[in-house]
């Protein structure tokens, strides 16, 4: 599966990171989106970042300031200036939310709804909207693994196996409720391009970075 094209934030070919933080709270109208393009929004960011840790953790040292989050490539979502700043004081560094978009990839998936089993293409008996949320929820299991092991810059490839416990598609050697779904993922656009099928062939369930290794 070929990486899928997307149209990223870019200050010139720079493609340029961003905090969105959902909601004002009693430490001040932080809401919005900040970003590295532009810089005087940025430095009344922090600013008023530096402030709010003044007053919340007046004591606490800070573990990571709000510029290496800048640096970082993709979307990172909090709920508030609190959970930032929760974070940026928090002895472990667990990282922010990446937001992803998750895009069917029916150029490739669709060969898997037409009805016809072949040894190359199994085919789903469930519907397109239900397999497709088979593979979403399959998908969210493993957002750790796959955001950790996917690079700030580029395409990564990712294989995810799943038991559905019923019965979700034929193929030559009968009916199975095992399928794979094929992803490329990607930090810098916040997307996951999947697409999936029914498997009798894959040797266990998990994710992997191939077929051959899924954990």
């Amino acid at each position: 599966m070929s990486p899928p094209s997307a149209n990223p934030r870019q200050s010139g070919s720079t493609i340029q990171p961003v905090i969105e933080i959902r909601a004002d709270n009693y430490l001040g109208n932080f809401a919005g989106v900040y970003s590295g393009d532009d810089y005087g929004r940025l430095r009344s960011f922090l600013d008023g970042v530096g402030k709010a840790l003044d007053n919340l953790y007046p004591n606490v040292p800070v573990k990571r300031g709000p510029l290496p989050l800048l640096r970082k490539k993709g979307t990172y979502t909090v709920a508030d200036i609190t959970e930032l700043l929760d974070y940026m004081v928090s002895p472990e560094d667990h990282g922010l939310p990446m937001i992803f978009t998750k895009v069917y990839d029916g150029i490739h998936g669709n060969y898997h709804f037409n009805g016809k089993v072949t040894k190359k293409k199994a085919q789903w008996t469930i519907s397109k909207e239900e397999a497709k949320q088979l593979m979403r929820d399959a998908i969210d299991q493993h957002m750790d693994v796959l955001t950790a092991g996917t690079p700030d810059e580029g395409w990564q490839a990712w294989y995810i196996a799943a038991n559905a416990n019923k019965v979700i598609g034929d193929t030559v050697e009968g009916s199975v409720p095992i399928f794979t779904i094929q992803l490329q993922v990607s930090k810098e656009f916040n997307r996951i391009s999947y697409h999936g099928y029914p498997d009798q062939r894959v040797l266990g369930t998990g994710v992997g970075k191939t077929k051959k290794n899924l954990d």
